[in-house]
């Protein structure tokens, strides 16, 4: 008799991102726009799902839990080569987020990157906006940062070909 092999077990990523407090002068489209990098009725609804204790999402106080579900993206990849200057990595969403909140706005502008990979599952990368595409160009951005805000950086060029993105690492939108 033939023996059969079953299929491996598809591997998924978590429902959610993480939880993070609502601070002083911050709103839920806010937050959106600061995680996925843009704003979108998608994102919103979403949101507003995963948190049925919202009564007005107008009106969040302070202090209260927010969780972030996990909204994979589509995403093409251009046809050229692409660098990111990375800062900092974590697999935490509140560490990750609370570095976005307390990076100066003097220094160059940063977005956070969430990803899942099947071998490090989700993952919060703070990156550099702006995209480079020449390697050396990206390495000489990293060099210029002040220490502070670049002791853990690199430069780094794909992000794996399993990776499932919930932000957009190749958007420049504002």
């Amino acid at each position: 008799p033939k023996e059969t092999v079953p299929a491996p077990e598809p591997v998924t990523y978590p429902a959610v991102l993480g939880i993070l407090e609502i601070e002083k002068n911050e709103t839920l489209s806010g937050l959106i726009h600061s995680i996925y990098g843009e704003y979108n009725s998608r994102y919103f609804r979403s949101l507003v799902m995963a948190n049925p204790t919202i009564d007005n999402p107008d009106l969040v106080p302070v202090g209260q839990s927010i969780t972030i579900p996990a909204v994979p993206l589509e995403l093409k990849p251009p046809g050229k080569r692409i660098w990111w200057v990375k800062l900092d990595e974590s697999d935490r969403l509140q560490h990750a987020f609370n570095r976005l909140r307390n990076y100066p706005g003097s220094a160059p502008a940063v977005k956070l990157i969430s990803y899942w990979t099947p071998q490090k599952g989700i993952r919060f990368a703070l990156v550099l906006k702006q995209n480079f595409s020449d390697e050396k160009v990206a390495g000489l951005q990293l060099r210029l940062l002040p220490v502070r805000h670049s002791s853990k950086g690199q430069v780094v060029s794909s992000w794996g070909k399993d990776t499932v993105f919930f932000s957009d690492p190749y958007s420049k939108k504002p």
